[in-house]
């Protein structure tokens, strides 16, 4: 079809009475655009899309022309920060001219920007309601995302890209989407398509994307048909659009404070000349794809040149140490004191792709540099950042570059190249001390510093083997870095995880041998894995509900495949996956680690084949053995019986991988009998998180339906071994070569020794299921020697006499252990470092009667006071405590004190007060709390 073929169907189509009935869209629509309501025409030639719509405009110019001029208009009052003016005239347009695309993003700037209590907000927000705010439609939820700060740039970006490909079923919605983070195609046919459905949107939507794409920049043209075609409609439009937006600069230094932010709400004034060649230049270097693919990109549309021009004052890595500046940025020209953090981030990409990462920079310039830039992790090309990195023989440059490497990557082989740098910098700089190396980087460049402790979890710091020789050493190190990070960064629940960390040390301690008799993964550390590593994904994703809505209605029909393309389900599906990973493979808190304990410490062995060498050895078979056939046949059938031990620990009780091909406990979340469980985890999740908003809700869903996936596998594990016992477990055939002298002897052997085989299979099979509580818990009266042992190793000398022990048998669980121990710490200290160091010790665990449906608990301890001290001056000194500032009681009195105890109580609702007593020379301190256990 010519174009003039072209123009005569367009008109045939909008004006023939035939085709009346047909849904078009019409060039200023009065309701919102349904975005997949509309036919969706065969794309053409883009000539002749070009020439059908200079046709439209030629009939609708002077309604194009006040559009535009309308919305000139608006950004000055926007600039001026007149918004009342600003809404206005947007209702003027809006009850003229209907809804546009252009419209919207300037009403959802204001709506973002304004007094939430005056009539320009009431007016904005009436407006997005019916475009489909309340309904979640994706092109305002995206806009009011983009242009607010509740959401990182680079994640909503992500997301956008990972909007699945139905086709024309929802081309709109993903054109338009990439709009607004991507407004120049990257191709002709992107730019086609992205056409269409602007000119779906309506006329002047269509206009703007032209003029923007055509005027605004210079583009390579797919041919000379096409530029024939964009000449005449340039020629159409050149003069208006040139006087509104190209030769009258507006003045957008009042909004461009803040470099970042500016970036974000650009896409509002995308007509403007400077602004579309700027985030013409910029956009190819804020993505997560290979640099070389994406500056190819930049170069096509003749970027090199305004880069070149921008960025004329940087001549080396060290004009971008300048810090950063709250002055407007200029768009005319890279000035080092009217950049901020993002600005100057393109800067170094650009200066990277320059020299192609040959820049010279010592490791202290690269971690100053950290601090004024960022998201290097996610949008650093890799090739230029190592090369980078040689240019000095700096083992802390490497370090860092290789962090943000890593990062990114996730690649075992960079993982192991940080490990090593790590340790070397340790141990030659830092005598060892993992935060003496955080506060020398807090000293250069906080965000580093903030990205060593992100990286340093149990599970890397357990690899540092030179550093770390034991395992309590790494677990203590973890603790060290939550209370630096706690203190460093003002988040006192950092100090609370480092808490936690040790408490269970000690448990684990004075625990010993005490049996673990169910497989256990612990939901806090598990939680606040995912927490740490996948909260940015996961929240990504979750703001795309309504992108994946239609495709979980698929996912609830049970025979729908889970997705296998790169969407928001798909990347739902495989944040479900690496949580699960971590929830089998993680050998610090995960089912590994359970099975490490079972098979490296002997548990397993230990369990199985003693209590049968013990039965061997009773004295009541000692004439049965004394028979060399039934002896060699029981040995023969022992030995085989222990290598079917060893072979199920060693190839069966273990995560499935490509070293361990027969581990029974797999992590692929796609396999097909975990289908239903994935595709009910994803609508749970969606559903959950719509419902409350509630990120602490789907992190607790996560560990819910890891244990239901994990079960498939447990059971598994629980049916192996039971065919192990009727294989290599089975002793029957002993009968047959039982002696006749002493064959009633044997009968009763070969009795036992299968009644004892059973139960030893049944006591593993029992491990292999999900606990029936999954919160932490622990007896108290355990919990109170960890305390105890953990005094003492402040005061050596303080070897109490106990009086008695307590008559009840109490277990905490879930936090309440925690509160306990905090109190119980308190208490013993000021026994210890106040009291006579071998004076008696008298403590009880009480719980009453239910208050208020609550069970209270008693905390009894009374500790001896020194010789030399009176009862009086003792509760005088108390009474002084109690009386003083307890406000601040945290900060000043560090690990002790009566006061620290008052101010638990007040801002803990479990803790009920402090009541202290003196008498017959022993102080007295029964704190209450509600809920216990017996």
């Amino acid at each position: 079809m010519t174009a003039q073929e072209c123009g005569a169907v367009e008109n045939l189509l909008r004006e023939a009475p035939l085709y009346s009935h047909l849904s078009l869209p019409p060039e200023f629509p009065k309701a919102p655009p349904n975005f997949e309501k509309y036919i969706r025409l065969t794309p053409q030639a883009i000539e002749n899309e070009l020439t059908a719509l200079r046709l439209r405009v030629t009939r609708n110019y002077e309604a194009i022309s006040k559009i535009l001029s309308g919305l000139r208009a608006i950004d000055d009052f926007i600039l001026a920060d007149e918004l009342t003016s600003a809404t206005e005239l947007m209702k003027t347009i809006y009850q003229e001219y209907g809804y546009s695309f252009a419209l919207l993003r300037r009403i959802s700037l204001v709506a973002t920007i304004s007094d939430t209590s005056g009539d320009a907000h009431a007016f904005c927000v009436e407006h997005l309601r019916t475009s489909g705010m309340e309904r979640k439609n994706l092109i305002v939820v995206l806009l009011l995302d983009t242009l607010g700060e509740s959401y990182e740039t680079f994640t909503i970006k992500k997301g956008v890209h990972a909007i699945k490909d139905r086709g024309k079923d929802n081309q709109f919605t993903r054109d338009i989407a990439r709009f607004v983070h991507t407004p120049f195609a990257e191709t002709s046919e992107e730019r086609l398509s992205t056409l269409q459905s602007f000119s779906q949107y309506s006329l002047v939507d269509a206009v703007i994307y032209f003029c923007i794409q055509y005027l605004n920049v210079k583009l390579k043209l797919s041919s000379s048909r096409e530029e024939a075609a964009a000449q005449l409609l340039t020629e159409t439009l050149s003069s208006t659009w040139r006087s509104l937006f190209v030769a009258h600069r507006a003045e957008f230094e009042p909004l461009c404070a803040d470099d970042y932010m500016f970036y974000r709400r650009s896409i509002t004034w995308i007509e403007h000349e400077e602004i579309a060649q700027f985030r013409n230049a910029v956009d190819p270097y804020f993505s997560d794809r290979e640099m070389a693919a994406d500056v190819a990109r930049a170069s096509s549309f003749d970027a090199a040149s305004y880069k070149s021009r921008y960025f004329s004052r940087i001549k080396s890595v060290q004009d971008l140490l300048v810090p950063n500046s709250k002055d407007p940025l200029r768009l005319d020209i890279y000035d080092p004191s009217h950049v901020g953090t993002f600005v100057r981030t393109i800067a170094f990409l650009y200066v990277l792709e320059r020299t192609e990462g040959r820049s010279k920079a010592t490791a202290e310039e690269f971690l100053e540099l950290m601090n004024k830039t960022r998201d290097l992790a996610n949008i650093g090309n890799r090739l230029y950042l190592e090369a980078f990195s040689k240019e000095e023989e700096d083992d802390l440059k490497s370090f860092i570059v290789t962090c943000l490497i890593s990062r990114k990557s996730r690649r075992d082989s960079d993982t192991f190249v940080l490990r090593r740098l790590l340790q070397c910098i340790l141990l030659s700089r830092f005598d060892g001390n993992l935060v003496k190396f955080l506060d020398f980087l807090e000293g250069i460049a906080p965000a580093a510093a903030d990205f060593v402790y992100e990286l340093c979890d149990e599970t890397f710091l357990s690899q540092l083997f030179r550093i770390y020789k034991e395992t309590d050493d790494f677990f203590e190190a973890r603790a060290a870095l939550h209370e630096w990070y706690g203190k460093n960064r003002d988040q006192p629940v950092y100090a609370q995880r480092a808490n936690a960390l040790r408490v269970d040390l000690k448990l684990k301690k004075l625990r010993g041998e005490i049996d673990d008799t169910r497989i256990y993964v612990d939901p806090s550390r598990f939680i606040e894995w995912v927490h740490d590593r996948l909260f940015v994904e996961i929240s990504g994703v979750l703001r795309l509900k309504v992108a994946i809505a239609f495709n979980l209605l698929l996912l609830k029909e049970a025979s729908a495949e889970l997705p296998h393309q790169d969407t928001p389900e798909r990347r739902l599906a495989l944040v479900i996956g690496e949580a699960y990973k971590e929830f089998c493979a993680n050998t610090i808190f995960g089912i590994a680690s359970y099975l490490g304990r079972r098979i490296r410490h002997g548990t397993l062995k230990g369990v199985m084949a003693s209590p049968v060498a013990t039965l061997r050895a009773d004295q009541r078979f000692a004439q049965l053995f004394e028979n060399d056939d039934f002896k060699h046949a029981f040995d023969t059938w022992y030995l085989n019986y222990v290598s079917g031990i060893d072979h199920l620990a060693a190839e069966y009780l273990q995560v499935h991988s490509s070293k361990k091909p027969k581990g029974l406990l797999d992590t692929d979340i796609f396999r097909k009998d975990r289908a239903d469980i994935v595709r009910a985890a994803m609508i749970d999740i969606i559903d959950t998180f719509d419902s409350t908003q509630s990120y602490p809700s789907v992190n607790a869903l996560l560990y819910s339906y890891c244990w239901r996936m994990a079960e498939l596998d447990l059971k598994r594990i629980r049916d192996h071994v039971g065919n192990c016992r009727h294989s290599w477990g089975n002793a029957s055939d002993l009968r047959r070569v039982l002696p006749g002298a002493v064959e009633a002897i044997g009968r009763n052997f070969v009795r036992e020794l299968g009644h004892l085989v059973d139960e030893r299979f049944r006591i593993v099979v029992s491990w292999f299921k999900q606990p029936t509580n999954l919160s932490p818990s622990a007896p108290l009266l355990l919990l109170f020697d960890a305390v105890m042992s953990e005094v003492q190793e402040a005061f050596g000398d303080y070897q109490p006499l106990y009086d008695n022990s307590p008559k009840q048998e109490i277990t905490l669980s879930g936090g309440a252990y925690q509160l306990v121990y905090d109190a119980l710490y308190v208490v013993l200290y000021n026994a210890a470092k106040h009291g006579k160091k071998s004076g008696s010790l008298t403590y009880d665990f009480i719980v009453t009667s239910a208050v208020q449906n609550k069970p209270e608990l008693i905390v009894f301890v009374s500790s001896e006071i020194r010789d030399e001290d009176t009862e009086e001056e003792v509760m005088a000194s108390i009474q002084a405590a109690l009386e003083g500032d307890i406000d601040n009681a945290l900060v000043t009195e560090g690990k002790s004190g009566f006061r620290k105890l008052a101010r638990m109580a007040k801002d803990k609702s479990e803790m009920k007060g402090v009541n202290v007593d003196v008498r017959s020379r022993c102080v007295g301190n029964p704190p209450r709390f509600n809920g216990a256990q017996k």
